[in-house]
């Protein structure tokens, strides 16, 4: 089962998976697992959000570059001594008034501070495109790890259950014998507390197996009481691993230049060498241009006058335009604008170290994964060798049982060294497995 689709692919096909599949399947392969966290996990969907707000930002940056127009409206009550804002004269009596006014504002020239603010929420959309995809990235590992303990655990299920069926079948003949008297009672006693061991220990393995489901639901987004069930692996390809070439610089090579976390610091990079140019262009003078079309009215509240303009006619005849050329240019600022530079410097330089620390971790957590492949694949080969061994000394030691030369002690002894060679094969079988698709993962980057 071999991962030869993208991760990006994973999340485009996601959201074509029906809701049936999500919630209708019980049975789940690492694939399904993939697809389905791509669609529903909540960091994954967190992220996916943080793109379209990143987008937003960038669709308002481009607007601010458009003139603004805005109509403004207000109405106001006068008592005692004023002036009238329609005749300017002094008013001595109750009246209310108001203003009105359509306004154009547009900036020429501000530094290029708006074309900067654009190319900074462009790089601040691909940094969290770059973010979801390490997220993803990152709990596409968790369900592998997942998928690798609950396979664990499932072949130490199938040794025990095994162990309990066998010891179950030896009591009965132990218990034959006993009764024609070829035994006594006492060499039932280490296969019972035998028996009661593998009893407890499957109890164990089964509360294991339901821990390792529910992470696995937390994963997925899915209720806690969704029945699922992992489906078995086929690992019929173990034997191409084993002899699969390796080279580490090309591992490391592509890790570095391909991992979605090492696009995101290099895309916030860019978004602080944009910030720190649009800080130095506060420095710059600029130019603005306004149009307006505005009027005015009033009502005498006290007595009535004769001849009294009505509102309308009030707003036509006083109406009034006019344009305006706005300059603005920094002298001084309070240290504002300096103070901004050197602080949007320092942020630049931390974002340098944070993206160098983190593909020094990058490196180094590839290299862990690599080193870890190759000694999976080194001790599957030398406990394959023990286990052949142990099987052909524990043959032999059931065979002596049978003709009565050795104890049942000693059998179960003989029995335990070939359980404990068998699981440390199955384990080594299935870290080499998932150390591979590890590996797998690394390269659909």
């Amino acid at each position: 089962m071999r991962i030869k689709s993208s991760i990006w692919i994973y999340a485009m096909v996601a959201f074509l998976i029906p809701a049936c599949f999500v919630y209708g399947q019980t049975t789940l392969s690492m694939n399904d697992c993939f697809l389905i966290a791509a669609k529903q996990n909540i960091p994954v969907q967190l992220a996916d959000n943080d793109i379209q707000i990143a987008n937003i930002r960038k669709s308002s940056a481009k607007f601010a570059l458009l003139p603004s127009l805005s109509y403004d409206m207000n109405h106001y009550f006068s008592f005692g001594k004023n002036i009238d804002p329609v005749t300017n004269a002094f008013a001595f009596e109750q009246f209310s008034g108001g203003e009105m006014g359509l306004r154009l504002r547009m900036n020429l020239f501000s530094g290029f501070q708006n074309l900067l603010a654009i190319s900074e929420n462009m790089h601040r959309q691909r940094s969290a495109e770059y973010a979801k995809s390490a997220v993803f990235l990152e709990i596409c590992f968790q369900i592998v790890d997942l998928f690798s303990s609950y396979m664990i655990v499932q072949e130490s299920t199938k040794a025990v259950s095994g162990n309990i069926k066998i010891l179950k079948n030896e009591l009965e003949i132990i218990t034959e014998k006993i009764k024609v008297g070829r035994l006594t009672e006492y060499e039932a006693f280490a296969f019972e507390a035998r028996l009661e061991t593998e009893k407890a220990e499957m109890i164990r393995l089964n509360n294991e197996t339901e821990i390792i489901l529910q992470q696995l639901k937390e994963l997925l987004n899915f209720p806690y009481d969704t029945p699922i069930a992992l489906e078995e692996l086929d690992i019929s390809e173990l034997e191409n691993i084993l002899y699969l070439p390796t080279s580490k610089d090309e591992v490391i090579s592509m890790v570095v230049n391909n991992h979605p976390i090492i696009g995101q610091f290099e895309e916030q990079l860019k978004v602080s060498d944009m910030v720190l140019k649009s800080a130095n262009r506060a420095f710059y003078p600029s130019l603005r241009l306004g149009a307006s079309v505005l009027s005015n009215y009033s009502v005498n509240m006290g007595q009535s006058v004769t001849n009294e303009t009505l509102i309308m006619e009030q707003v036509f005849n006083n109406l009034g335009q006019y344009i305006s050329v706005g300059l603005s240019i920094p002298i001084f600022t309070q240290m504002q604008n300096l103070n901004r530079v050197r602080e949007e410097k320092i942020r630049l330089h931390n974002t340098k170290l944070n993206l160098d620390d983190t593909r020094n971790s990058l490196v180094s957590n590839t290299l862990q994964l690599y080193n870890t492949f190759l000694a999976n694949r080194e001790k599957y080969q030398i406990t394959l060798r023990a286990l052949e061994k142990n099987k052909l000394s524990y043959d032999l030691q059931e065979e002596k049982y049978r003709l009565g030369r050795i104890s049942s002690v000693e059998l179960l002894t003989a029995r335990d060294m070939f359980n404990a060679s068998l699981g440390k094969f199955n384990q080594a079988k299935l870290s080499l497995y998932f150390s591979y698709q590890l590996l797998m993962l690394l390269e659909a980057v």
